[in-house]
């Protein structure tokens, strides 16, 4: 049950198909508005958004894709589960942002459907990257040595993790889950979800890789460690 989390289910069934592309390059259109990630959430059902370009700053909650393969970054809103969803042109979101980071996105204004959404999202200002890069090997050290202070430093982070692959498996749905080779017995485990299947489904043993996902004990402890719903990272 290492893939299965309620709340990344949610989220990507709430946003299903909703991602259209926008008419024309956002990245070179003026801003209508310029609004933070709390101002827009409170205004957002208002009309005369409709056909705009908006510009938000915010923190960055989550950045990952839906069932549908959209990719999206959350931007967080005080005592709200979901935030404002930004659909990003960009494949790759998490290459560019994690959660912690401040940022601002520009896109298109939709229609609310389960939380306020922006389309065609481009980044306008990231700053420095949030997301942790260490080795499989290193993280695994780390909590040889010390497994408190390494959850302490890293829990619920973004990290970029790169390593070999020692062994992987699927669940009937799909779901896969990546070994990477540590050289001591505290295993990293890298978890995707069976909505990104078509991204996971090329892995092979003895492959090396490089994976963005969340660093979490929910299903490791013990002699192991888990990164959950990752996703393959290229560029940067």
């Amino acid at each position: 049950m290492y893939y299965v989390v309620v709340v990344a289910l949610a989220l990507a069934l709430a946003f299903t198909g909703c991602w259209k592309p926008a008419a024309g390059d956002v990245s070179k259109m003026e801003p209508a508005f310029n609004l933070t990630a709390e101002e827009f959430h409170r205004q957002a059902a208002d009309e005369k958004f409709k056909g705009k370009v908006i510009e938000l700053s915010g923190t960055v909650e989550d950045v990952s894709r839906n069932i549908s393969g959209e990719a999206f970054v959350q931007l967080k809103v005080s005592g709200e589960l979901l935030g404002v969803m930004c659909f990003t042109t960009d494949e790759q979101p998490w290459a560019t942002a994690a959660r912690g980071q401040k940022v601002r996105i520009k896109g298109l204004w939709a229609e609310v459907v389960f939380a306020p959404r922006l389309l065609s999202c481009v980044f306008v200002e990231t700053g420095e990257y949030a997301a942790v890069r260490i080795s499989a090997a290193d993280l695994a050290n780390e909590y040889a040595a010390d497994p408190e202070a390494t959850v302490k430093r890293y829990d619920k982070k973004h990290l970029v993790v790169t390593g070999e692959v020692a062994s992987l498996d699927a669940n009937e749905f799909k779901a896969v889950r990546l070994v990477l080779k540590t050289g001591n017995k505290v295993a990293v485990n890298c978890g995707f979800t069976a909505f990104d299947k078509d991204l996971s489904g090329a892995y092979e043993v003895g492959q090396t890789v490089r994976v963005f996902g969340e660093f979490s004990l929910n299903f490791g402890g013990g002699d192991s460690v888990d990164l959950n719903f990752c996703l393959p990272l290229s560029g940067k």
